[in-house]
C-alpha cells in the first residue's frame, strides 16, 4: 500500500522523464570545433606569451616605478641629528617637564 506522497513523486519522477522524450540533440555550427581549434593552439603561446600581455607589462613598469622612487627616496633623506636634541631639551625646557622612570610615574 503505497501512500499518497509516495504516489505524488512517483507521477512527478515519471512526468519529467517523459519530457525528455521530444528533447532532440543540440545543433552545432559548422565551424565551431575549427575555431575552438585555433582558439587552443593560440593559447600554447607558452610562458613567452605571458611577457606579451599588456596587463604583465604594467605590473612590471608599476614595481619598477616604485623601486625606482624608493631608492631615489632613500638616497635624497639626509638625517640632521644636531637640531633634534636642542628641539627637544627645548620642548622639555618650556613646558617644564621631569624625565623620570616609569616607575617613578606610576607612584
Amino acid at each position: 500500500m503505497k501512500s499518497n506522497q509516495e504516489e505524488d513523486i512517483e507521477k512527478k519522477v515519471a512526468d519529467t522523464l517523459s519530457s525528455l522524450d521530444n528533447v532532440e540533440r543540440a545543433r552545432v555550427n559548422p565551424f565551431f570545433f575549427a575555431r575552438m581549434k585555433a582558439k587552443m593552439q593560440a593559447e600554447k603561446g607558452g610562458f613567452g606569451s605571458l611577457f606579451v600581455s599588456p596587463q604583465f607589462s604594467m605590473a612590471v613598469a608599476s614595481v619598477i616605478l616604485l623601486l625606482c622612487l624608493n631608492f631615489y627616496i632613500m638616497i635624497s633623506y639626509e638625517v640632521d641629528n644636531s637640531t633634534q636634541p636642542d628641539e627637544v631639551s627645548a620642548f622639555i625646557d618650556g613646558y617644564q617637564i621631569e624625565i623620570g622612570t616609569v616607575y617613578e610615574l606610576n607612584e
